[in-house]
């Protein structure tokens, strides 16, 4: 067994659940941490906002008095303050001995697996690959129009652009593509839909890549992982509390209208339909045209503020240019 210390400072085979927010990254990691041989922590978003804010590479030395901020900050995770004095006393400590003890913090056994999921660390996978070289990645993909209507509902979005939303999904897509095409064996990509339609065999293979053995209560029990994993005001997230797992497809039909679809999809097109969704919104062309002003409409009041007015336009004219180049 290694010692305590020893596996603090390194993290054995960590598991990281990423993707594009709301793209069912949290059921993934409630499936995978009911695992007999796993745990897994609340998002921690170290290396998504952490690192970036304070300005740090993960070798830098950290404040531990920075970190605490940061992280409760955007985390929400709030540590006990025998934590954190517990680290004040350690000279020269890196930013990643930081995460490491964190992660620690939540293991009740040596010999479990950690599994960290942070949606937006899909754009850092080459800065944790580095620092965790036997860690592997799970990089969950769904129907970028579902997504951005599950992004639309909730509210820790400050942004209602439709294509701001697709753009931020295709951006999840090419990072998670360039370091699989580098990395094949470091990173599987999970489609969300056919975990919903085919959980078992879904899970079975998730589980042979991240070297984890099927068991039948990963499917069974996930809802109990949720009281660790998701907190309280999550809302959005009661499905996997409850330990269902619900078919989302076509959601967007209570949320946008079909000219709003129509636009995600359009920027989406390409690699959407690589991905198996061949279906394709109806819209009407007063639908499509409704949904063309009023995207422009918020690109200009999300833009103004820190633009000013005619970058804020020129912000809002922007809607043809990005779906002419989908």
């Amino acid at each position: 067994m290694i010692p305590r210390q020893a596996q603090a400072e390194r993290l054995v085979r960590p598991i990281f659940v990423v993707g594009c927010p709301r793209s069912g990254t949290t059921l993934v990691q409630c499936i995978l941490s009911a695992s007999s041989r796993a745990f897994s922590l609340p998002e921690t978003h170290f290396f998504s906002w952490v690192l970036p804010a304070l300005g740090l590479r993960a070798d830098d030395v950290a404040r531990v008095a920075d970190v605490r901020r940061e992280l409760e900050s955007e985390a929400e995770l709030m540590l006990p303050t025998e934590f954190w004095a517990g680290l004040e006393g350690r000279v020269d400590l890196k930013a990643i001995n930081v995460f490491v003890a964190i992660v620690e913090h939540f293991r009740s056994a040596p010999e479990l697996r950690a599994i960290e999921k942070t949606p937006r660390h899909v754009l850092h996978l080459e800065t944790i690959g580095h620092a965790f070289p036997d860690a592997v990645f799970v990089n969950v993909v769904r129907d970028p129009i579902d997504v951005a209507s599950s992004l639309l509902g909730v509210p820790f979005e400050a942004s209602r652009s439709m294509l701001s939303y697709a753009q931020r999904w295709l951006e999840s897509i090419q990072v998670a593509r360039a370091y699989a095409k580098a990395n094949p064996d470091r990173i599987r990509t999970v489609v969300y839909e056919r975990l919903v339609h085919e959980p078992e065999a879904q899970v079975r293979e998730l589980c042979q890549f991240v070297d984890l053995e099927y068991e039948p209560r990963m499917l069974e029990e996930f809802g109990h992982e949720a009281a660790r994993n998701i907190q309280r005001d999550e809302a959005w997230k009661r499905d996997i509390s409850r330990g269902v797992i619900v078919d989302r497809k076509g959601v967007w039909r209570g949320r946008l209208t079909p000219g709003q679809a129509w636009l995600v999809a359009q920027a989406t097109r390409g690699p959407r339909r690589e991905y198996g969704y061949a279906d394709w919104p109806s819209a009407s062309a007063n639908s499509i045209a409704a949904a063309m002003v009023r995207e422009a409409g918020v690109r200009f009041r999300e833009a103004r503020p820190s633009t000013g007015v005619v970058g804020a336009a020129r912000h809002a004219g922007s809607v043809l240019k990005t779906l002419a180049a989908a």
